[in-house]
């Protein structure tokens, strides 16, 4: 098929997005599609937005294995934090709206107490181990809401006092305890709050890997002179369409054919800067 025909198939084809979400690779699919058929496109997209999970995957593998519980991106430990600040947030409102309506619940005290046992589990797993800095900025709230649910309760002689104190106590020694260890290891600490840069540092030449691999396999199913096609094509309808789609006006020209799909589905791979080329 000549030129002009590809190009007029790949821009019809274009078109057919959805007008606001039509991008380059888009385009360099429809390309894609009109010089080798459908499949290589689609190889192309599946593979590329599977080298982005694998890192990914990478990344929060090598997260769990350092860290346990304790990784602050997904470890356990961080959703007993988020449950403990629920808890205490809950109690407090409970513990105003008995006031308004009296009724001898006591649930804002079995509340406190429910905190006070998950700051304890927390304790006992991370130990004298460093925590991320999201720990003392989240648990910080928490002694306040009991201590302000404890007083509720006192002024309102309605039963969870004890519960309520209790939990404010826990909580507060619990922040102390976890700003501490923090503090008194520097390298630790700084390990930690680097931690999750790090790991996606560490597998950023994964991601490389991959995506040098999936653009051999393009270039070498397309061969030299589909793959110099494809690239006319796009870099054609890409100018073509630039002044109606603000999105295409800065797309990359010149590079090799499925270098646009490849990169529209891995650039966004990570939320920290990578630097190019950076081996981790």
């Amino acid at each position: 098929m000549s030129d002009d025909a590809l190009i007029t198939h790949t821009r019809i084809a274009s078109l057919q997005v959805v007008r606001g979400h039509l991008n380059a690779a888009h385009v360099e699919r429809a390309a894609i599609d009109g010089v080798a058929g459908e499949g290589l496109a689609d190889r192309t997209w599946h593979a590329a937005r599977g080298v982005a999970e694998s890192a990914r995957r990478e990344v929060n593998r090598a997260l769990r294995e350092r860290f346990g519980p304790r990784d602050p991106h997904r470890g356990w430990l961080g959703w007993l934090l988020f449950f403990t600040l629920l808890a205490a947030a809950f109690a407090l409102v409970t513990a105003l709206g008995v006031q308004r309506i009296p009724t001898d619940t006591g649930v804002s005290g079995w509340l406190g107490l429910a905190v006070a046992a998950m700051d304890l589990l927390l304790l006992a797993v991370a130990r004298t181990r460093t925590l991320s800095r999201a720990f003392p900025r989240a648990l910080a709230p928490t002694p306040v809401l009991l201590a302000v649910t404890t007083v509720a309760l006192a002024n309102g002689d309605l039963p969870g006092v004890e519960g309520a104190l209790a939990g404010a106590v826990v909580s507060f020694a619990t922040l102390v305890w976890v700003v501490a260890t923090r503090h008194r290891d520097a390298e630790a600490r700084h390990e930690m709050d680097m931690a999750i840069p790090m790991a996606y540092l560490n597998a950023a030449p994964l991601l490389r890997e991959g995506v040098a691999k999936i653009q051999n396999d393009v270039l070498a199913e397309l061969g030299s002179d589909r793959a110099a096609q494809v690239v006319r094509v796009r870099d054609a309808v890409l100018a073509e369409l630039a002044t109606d789609h603000p999105k295409l006006r800065d797309a990359p020209t010149g590079v090799p054919a499925g270098a646009l799909i490849i990169g529209h589905l891995t650039e966004n791979w990570s939320p920290v800067y990578i630097p190019e080329g950076s081996n981790g």
